[in-house]
């Protein structure tokens, strides 16, 4: 399913201009629309985060390329269907970008994949279920 009228707009919505300030100022608002209600991330975690990924590569063109990566990519079933790894897909039931159902039709597109719902969890991962993730994929990693 698609993303969510109010998500989708969250991830056009440009930011004032280029300035650090103002990508933070967005990257704090977006991660508030697509991020876990459950276990919202504090203001300070996500501005850091946000001045990291600036100062490391901020580049305004990537969100345009990424979302016409995806589009242009199409159907993933075929090659869903030919996974032979074990796999385990990971999502959150709070997820309004990327909806549920979407990792549920993952999962049952790839024979003996592994579905984990998390309470509260949208479309990040958030510290507070790290543990609880990393534990999922070595359980994966070790099948």
């Amino acid at each position: 399913p698609p993303p969510g009228p109010r998500q989708l707009l969250a991830l056009l919505q440009k930011p004032a201009d280029t300035s650090p300030e103002s990508v933070i100022a967005n990257s704090i608002r977006v991660s508030r629309i697509i991020g876990s209600p459950g276990y919202p991330a504090p203001e300070d975690r996500v501005r850091a985060d946000a001045l990291e990924s600036y100062e490391r590569s901020y580049h305004p063109a990537g969100v345009g390329r990424q979302f016409a990566a995806i589009l242009g990519s199409g159907s993933l079933r075929p090659y869903n269907r030919a996974t032979t790894a074990p796999t385990v897909v990971i999502h959150g039931k709070a997820d309004k970008l990327m909806r549920p159902s979407g990792g549920r039709a993952i999962a049952r597109a790839i024979p003996g994949a592994r579905l984990v719902l998390f309470d509260g969890m949208g479309h990040e991962l958030p510290e507070p279920l790290w543990d609880d993730i990393v534990g999922e994929l070595k359980t994966n990693f070790s099948a």
